[in-house]
């Protein structure tokens, strides 16, 4: 990956980050690894869900929206991540959501994956 992809997808975490504090939910933490995949945001919202949050940006608004890129494999992979977050947190109920960045447009989509 380029240090400009980096770049754009950690400036995208701090804008999808400050986006959710501003909704009230609490930053647990950033960029979890696990040998199978990053948790880009870990989040608790105010109804007490933990959230994975799946961030994607792109610099300009072409055809498609950044979060069309949470196909089938990517969403096989953050259920498997949410499932390992589930076991840290047995007592709270678990959502995967997408936050969708392009330049200076946020789309919070929540339930973009369920989780059984």
């Amino acid at each position: 990956m380029s240090n400009d992809r980096k770049n754009l997808g950690a400036g995208g975490e701090q804008q999808a980050a400050a986006f959710l504090l501003a909704k009230r939910y609490q930053i647990i933490d950033q960029n979890i690894r696990f040998d199978f995949g990053e948790i880009d945001i870990l989040a608790k919202d105010p109804d007490g869900t933990i959230v994975v949050v799946e961030v994607k940006t792109k610099i300009s608004d072409d055809i498609t929206e950044p979060h069309e890129a949470v196909n089938a494999a990517k969403q096989k992979k953050l259920l498997r991540l949410a499932r390992a977050i589930e076991a840290e947190y047995p007592e709270s109920p678990i959502r995967i959501d997408v936050i969708s960045i392009v330049e200076d447009k946020i789309e919070h989509i929540k339930n973009a994956v369920w989780v059984k």
